[in-house]
């Protein structure tokens, strides 16, 4: 009943005059996405009273509109009475969880919100969620994929499933200089159309295609190979050792 539960999100900002209000609800992808954020927090146990869903909320929003300081890259725009389109939805969920895990982000003195006409919080009340949240940052780079609470394959929940990160880890070296033939690999093995790969960080790739639910299967099997033997896992250790072994299996 994904369905429900999402439209019943959606509906706590048909009257909300913020700027989180208001990005929400002129904004599907933003909602989406801010809906899969929440279900995974909920899932995760992360949320208190003292940082909980408002908090979080407000914390992504500011995020993706570039108005944390010293992080200033945006991913949307603040909401001017239109509706909009989010092409970076999975980018901008990714990227957030990847900075609320760090240790910039739990050592923060203060978080202030008042570029969405918000208050600040300055007693450390995000350092627990934080905490909880890095486990699963851990989880996402040796399995390649957030836990995310959705079930079935149908209506809303499939629709929900395509703001999941799908992120691929590779070496150093072809994050850098051999995207090109990645994609044209995949593109080849999975017969997916419109395969697009773009560098996250030092370590992973956002992986996009369009095919078949049968193409899609085929490609996730190379996004989320299985696990490398122990033979194969040196001393390099594990993750780097999945970052080959996965480049290995396309090439």
């Amino acid at each position: 009943v994904n369905s429900e539960k999402y439209l019943n999100f959606k509906l706590r900002f048909s009257n909300d005059d913020s700027i989180v209000g208001r990005s929400m609800w002129e904004n599907e992808g933003l909602a989406r996405a801010a809906f899969v954020l929440v279900e995974w927090a909920n899932n995760m146990g992360g949320l208190s009273k003292r940082f909980g869903e408002e908090q979080l909320l407000s914390l992504f929003v500011s995020f993706g509109l570039g108005a944390i300081p010293g992080l200033r890259r945006k991913y949307i725009q603040k909401p001017g009475g239109d509706i909009r389109a989010h092409s970076k939805k999975g980018e901008h969920l990714l990227t957030f969880i990847e900075f609320i895990s760090s240790w910039e982000f739990r050592v923060r003195s203060s978080l202030s919100f008042a570029e969405i006409d918000g208050g600040i919080l300055t007693r450390g009340e995000w350092k627990a969620f934080s905490e909880a949240s890095l486990t699963s940052l851990l989880s996402l780079l040796t399995n390649h994929r957030l836990d995310l609470p959705m079930s079935g394959e149908s209506g809303m929940a499939t629709k929900l499933r395509e703001y999941e990160p799908r992120v691929i880890q590779l070496p150093d070296n072809v994050i850098n200089s051999g995207l090109e033939k990645v994609r044209d690999a995949l593109s080849r093995l999975s017969e997916c159309k419109d395969v697009k790969l773009r560098k996250v960080n030092s370590k992973l790739v956002m992986v996009s295609a369009i095919g078949s639910s049968e193409q899609l299967r085929v490609l996730s099997t190379y996004i989320y190979p299985p696990a490398p033997s122990r033979e194969t896992v040196t001393l390099r250790g594990r993750i780097d050792a999945m970052a080959t072994f996965t480049y290995d299996r396309i090439m």
